[in-house]
């Protein structure tokens, strides 16, 4: 009896251990989305505000909205915002124009990055448009922020499954 009491209480204790440390690293790993999507917001917000008005509704193109964290999808430590922002209505985009977007809010981003001096993991820019498209009159943009391995092969990935994406 003495022998499973003992079993018993060393499984209980491995199992507390194991919760607290769960917790611990969940919390540290809301720390750090909590701070990367602060600045990646700043980030896009700025850079968006400083693209012409033609793109957007007037009213609207300075009401960007963060709607999720894209790592809730693939992975927990991928720092991937996806961002929207309101069309004119019954305006449609063509592939050329996403990709002139994609291209100017990219290098919005990295002027933005280098003037607040923001570094990453690899020497390419700390920002990455990974993804951009339209659903109805709402543009999506999706925002990686390079700043650990797991956003570095997230990026990769994405590249192997898209052919035309660059990083």
């Amino acid at each position: 009896m003495k022998f499973w009491l003992v079993i018993l209480t060393a499984i209980v204790f491995i199992v507390i251990i194991v919760v607290i440390q769960y917790y611990i690293k969940n919390k540290e790993l809301k720390r750090l989305q909590a701070r990367s999507r602060k600045l990646t917001d700043d980030a896009m917000y700025k850079s968006i505000n400083e693209i012409d008005l033609e793109w957007f509704n007037q009213n609207n193109h300075k009401n960007v909205r963060n709607i999720a964290v894209v790592s809730d999808v693939w992975g927990k430590d991928v720092m991937v915002f996806e961002y929207s922002v309101e069309l004119i209505q019954n305006q449609k985009f063509s592939s050329e124009k996403l990709n002139a977007l994609k291209e100017l809010l990219e290098k919005k981003l990295f002027d933005y990055a280098k003037q607040k001096k923001i570094q990453n993991i690899t020497n390419k820019p700390p920002f990455i448009v990974s993804d951009i498209w339209q659903l109805e009159n709402i543009l999506h943009i999706d925002v990686a922020y390079i700043m650990n391995e797991a956003t570095y092969k997230y990026l990769n990935d994405i590249e192997k499954l898209e052919p035309g994406f660059k990083k």
